[in-house]
């Protein structure tokens, strides 16, 4: 009897060790919906989500600075093929990053206003020498970046549509990619 309940609290504290190991890098969670199509209010919560996990994620903590990390949000390439405001869905990710308190975003109104007007992906440079000489004014720690991918399954009796959206966030000094995390919403 004895043997069993060590046997039972060895296997209890190996199943705690591997589950609360955690690790930087792409992650996918879903989120199921009932709407056919994409909604202002899926904005909303794919935004919310992928926002709270990146906050919670390693490269937050590893910013040694006595700061905030300052961030400026590029645009969001939509590769799906439905008409969606991808300029609603960058200020929703950017209205939950501010109010987490936990990241300082451009605080001078001109320069947000030409980071808005002047929007960009990653992609939309030529190299990488371009997108540093855009980052520098903006004088930010981090650049993010990202795109909203659409997946139909019509082989099941029930059509499904699995929209993913995929955020990169890049040190602004030397362009390296620090986490990619992607989020998924499901319609039926």
């Amino acid at each position: 009897m004895l043997k069993r309940i060590i046997i039972l609290l060895v296997s209890l504290l190996l199943l705690q060790i591997f589950f609360s190991c955690s690790s930087v890098g792409t992650t996918e969670t879903n989120i199921a919906d009932i709407n056919k199509f994409w909604s202002e209010s899926d904005s909303e919560v794919i935004a919310d989500s992928i926002v709270n996990k990146l906050l919670l994620s390693e490269w937050k903590t590893k910013f040694t600075n006595k700061r905030k990390p300052k961030l400026v949000i590029g645009s969001i390439e939509n590769l799906t093929n439905e008409k969606i405001d991808t300029d609603l869905l960058s200020k929703n990710i950017e209205r939950s990053f501010i109010n987490s308190g936990d990241v300082t975003f451009i605080s001078s109104k001109d320069k947000r206003e030409i980071v808005r007007s002047n929007r960009r992906n990653k992609n939309d440079f030529n190299g990488d020498k371009e997108l540093k000489k855009y980052l520098k004014p903006l004088n930010s720690d981090f650049f993010i970046s990202g795109n909203l991918k659409l997946m139909v399954d019509s082989v099941s009796v029930q059509k499904l549509k699995e929209y993913k959206l995929t955020l990169e966030i890049i040190k602004s000094k030397n362009l390296e990619s620090v986490i990619t995390m992607s989020e998924i919403i499901i319609k039926d």
